[in-house]
């Protein structure tokens, strides 16, 4: 792993030392805009955990630059830009997964294998939750981005 983008300068921060400690030996690069990433660290692969608009777009531009990518669900919003993404993948010549992170934590993929294997007897009922999450109480309260969190970068071609 060689660098980290994220628009929460935070977040970027906190990831850079987070691979710091766990992965790499040569400090890792930061940045807050995805095309410097591309431009300046040249990665190999990318994983785009970005908000859903802009999978389309940071999608094509590693395709372009001939980087594979892991891509989180949804692909696309519309045909059109699941065509385009697909399309830049084949014309580069890259490998492309679209993955279900969930479905790779060790704690789901354990339940699984124990449901198959039948450790847990005939299963009849089932009952599922998500990790914490976003609180959508004050989703109508209006608030300037806090200091260091690019909002341009992350509001990018939503509408």
């Amino acid at each position: 792993m060689t660098a980290v983008c994220d628009v929460d300068e935070a977040a970027m921060r906190r990831g850079q030392q987070n691979v710091d400690r766990h992965y790499s030996t040569r400090g890792t690069q930061g940045f807050f805009d995805y095309r410097e990433l591309i431009a300046k660290a040249r990665p190999d692969a990318v994983v785009l955990s970005v908000p859903d608009h802009w999978h389309a777009l940071v999608a094509q531009a590693a395709a372009r630059a001939g980087m594979h990518i892991y891509g989180e669900k949804p692909l696309a919003h519309t045909l059109r830009e699941g065509r385009a993404i697909c399309d830049a993948v084949e014309r580069n010549g890259i490998v492309w997964q679209t993955g279900s992170w969930q479905r790779s934590v060790e704690n789901f993929r354990r339940a699984v294998e124990l449901v198959q294997y039948g450790a847990l007897g005939k299963v009849t009922h089932v009952e599922a939750g998500t990790f914490g999450g976003i609180s959508y109480r004050d989703v109508q309260r209006t608030e300037s981005p806090p200091t260091g969190f690019h909002y341009d970068l992350w509001l990018g071609p939503a509408p």
